[in-house]
């Protein structure tokens, strides 16, 4: 292995822990703060976080996007920020946060799919099996959570939510050869908090009470797993690219599951476990390399 892969998935598995803490966090945070209020004053912390950087690390080639680049990071903050992050706090209203990173990570499977769809990525045959036990896992989780023969809307929020992002990692990879991941972060950052800023409106819980740890959460969500953890993974991503690198994220559960317990004692439902383990199992599947 290559020095630089090495190092993109030593980035990969820091970015990992971050976001599995954040599971956990928004599952506070939203005792307080409404999921667009969230999603929105996350991302104000964490474009502060990167003008702090901007000083010393590199934006790209070109310093300010024309106006094809406009568009570029409206789609991506639309995709990866506002789709992502709002349906992901709307989901995680009813669904634990172990039950969440099972279904992110299903990022894999998602990506492969739309790789396939959209630019003709090979689907062999393992990964075909990959992704029929995936769709099958995530069946179980979207019963599961329920805790009986229903469905819980937030495990489709979630859903959804993945399928934004997993757009956004593949179209991202094509705006690297251009800008550095610190660069398309911070545009991307920026974008997002204007398109979110109509949560202004509707910032807290009816009833909440502001307080020190509230504010405290989404400082952390905003520097840790927002911007620090966005940085991390575009390097990786133009390391490894974008198949190689959200397959990692099949390990993603296992560290959510024990911050879940220890931190707030969650635990997901039996079934939602069991379908978590076989959608990780797809996920597996679908990030083996065709052999040639």
């Amino acid at each position: 292995m290559r020095s630089n892969e090495l190092g993109a998935y030593a980035a990969a598995v820091v970015t990992l822990s971050l976001w599995a803490s954040s599971f956990v966090g928004i599952r506070v945070a939203l005792e307080t703060w409404t999921p667009g209020g969230l999603a929105l004053l996350r991302y104000v912390v964490a474009a502060g976080s990167l003008l702090c950087l901007l000083p010393f690390l590199d934006l790209g080639d070109r310093m300010k996007p024309n106006r094809a680049d406009v568009l570029m990071f409206s789609a991506f903050a639309l995709l990866g920020v506002v789709g992502y992050h709002v349906g992901l706090n709307i989901g995680e209203q009813t669904v634990t946060a172990a039950t969440a990173s099972f279904l992110v990570a299903q990022i894999p499977l998602v990506t492969l799919v739309l790789n396939a769809a959209l630019f003709g990525e090979r689907l062999t045959p393992v990964r075909a099996t990959g992704l029929v036990v995936g769709l099958s896992g995530t069946g179980m989780i979207l019963v599961g959570e329920a805790e009986g023969l229903s469905i819980d809307f937030g495990v489709l929020w979630i859903v959804m939510a993945i399928v934004s992002e997993s757009l956004y990692f593949i179209y991202q990879k094509r705006a690297l050869s251009r800008f550095t991941p610190f660069g398309l972060n911070f545009y991307t950052t920026l974008f997002a908090v204007v398109f979110m800023a109509p949560f202004l409106l509707d910032l807290t819980v009816a009833g909440a009470v502001v307080d020190a740890a509230a504010i405290g959460v989404v400082v952390y969500l905003g520097i840790f797993p927002a911007a620090v953890a966005y940085l991390l993974w575009s390097y990786a991503i133009n390391a490894l690219g974008a198949s190689r690198t959200a397959a990692t994220l099949y390990a993603l559960p296992l560290v959510t599951i024990a911050m879940g317990f220890v931190l707030i004692g969650e635990l997901p439902t039996t079934l939602a476990m069991l379908g978590g383990g076989i959608a990780l199992s797809g996920a597996y599947l679908c990030s083996r390399e065709p052999r040639t």
